[in-house]
């Protein structure tokens, strides 16, 4: 019976959008950021670390690793790692977080390594719903979510990358 009402809820819903001319979002490319905005990115997205180039693979595997990121790929020739990491938060009424971010790695001298990380972010939460509604997940996502999250990154990634293990 539940499905049923809630078949006709969607279909009803679904009727009324098109009726009205709700269309659906175009998927596109966001505009260019401006060279302010570009220079500020670099500054919180690029740290040198103390660490020859050499040594950042396969060591960046295990570091991303022991900081609870599953690695999607890794590309040592081209110095690329891909990541996420997703868990449960109870200080965010219970909500499911997204962390994902592409690491770029190249020689900064004999002695050091650039590292870039581009970072975005989501989240998902279960909204319960009252009387006869039935619950639902709002989510959303976040491109670039803070300097303080690139700092903890970049942090991490130099203390492992530095260790002596």
């Amino acid at each position: 019976m539940d499905r049923l009402l809630d078949t006709k809820i969607f279909l009803g819903v679904l009727v009324i959008s098109a009726l009205s001319g709700c269309v659906a979002p175009e998927i596109r490319m966001a505009p260019p950021p401006t060279p302010q905005q570009v220079a500020l990115n670099h500054n919180v997205q690029v740290r040198a670390i103390a660490v020859p180039m050499e040594r950042v693979f396969p060591k960046i595997l295990d570091v991303l690793m022991d900081n609870g990121f599953i690695v999607r790929s890794a590309n040592e020739k081209i110095g690329f790692v891909s990541f996420y990491q997703q868990w449960h938060d109870v200080s965010q009424s219970n909500a499911n977080i997204t962390l994902e971010g592409s690491l770029l790695f190249k020689s900064a001298g004999p002695n050091s390594t650039e590292a870039r990380v581009v970072l975005t972010g989501g989240w998902q939460l279960l909204s319960i719903g009252g009387g006869n509604s039935s619950n639902s997940m709002v989510s959303g996502v976040q491109q670039n979510p803070g300097a303080e999250q690139y700092t903890m990154v970049l942090d991490a990634i130099e203390r492992g990358l530095a260790s002596g293990k």
